[in-house]
């Protein structure tokens, strides 16, 4: 499967894989609570770079051109 038909399969299944991976989170951190403490300081990283992934499919270029078309 090439790269682009992952990434529209992921995105077809974004919802379940959130609610998949928020469930396999709160599995793991109720059967090894000790890593907790190590883990915790990789949340804010970890949501960078989601946001980061989620505004690259965003088309910049593309808004600013319709916005110059419309003025």
């Amino acid at each position: 499967m090439s790269m682009k038909g992952i990434v529209e399969t992921m995105e077809r299944r974004q919802i379940g894989l959130y609610l998949l991976a928020i469930v396999a989170g709160g599995v793991f951190g109720w059967l090894v609570p000790s890593t907790s403490e190590t883990l915790e300081h990789w949340i804010n990283p970890v949501l960078g770079l989601l946001l980061y992934a989620t505004f690259l499919g965003i088309p910049f270029a593309a808004i600013g051109r319709a916005v110059v078309m419309t003025v």
